[in-house]
């Protein structure tokens, strides 16, 4: 499992805890860029922690490059995610 991951020069550590429901609803991660710190539902199966861990990371470089109407839209956010997740799964030697 991740540990750590830098983002804009600033290393976030990663967390693995149970977050608990609320409204009925998971969360499966949160960030805190005050304590640069990632927290990930530990109950989520392996992929469902990879692209939470990589959703955070979006909103991270978001909040880092001053894009906060793009950091506050859920909807972009997981979009972007879904498709970065699905090209660096399906092409392992496209970062070296």
């Amino acid at each position: 499992m991740l540990e750590k991951v830098k983002i804009g020069g600033i290393e976030y550590n990663i967390e693995y805890i149970e977050i608990p429901e609320e409204d009925g609803a998971y969360a499966f991660a949160e960030i805190d860029h005050a304590l640069a710190r990632i927290q990930v539902n530990s109950v989520c199966n392996e992929q469902i922690q990879e692209v939470s861990i990589l959703h955070e990371i979006v909103h991270a470089v978001l909040f880092n490059i001053g894009e906060q109407k793009l950091n506050g839209n859920e909807k972009f956010v997981e979009c972007f995610t879904q498709a970065w997740y699905q090209v660096l799964r399906d092409n392992k030697g496209l970062i070296m």
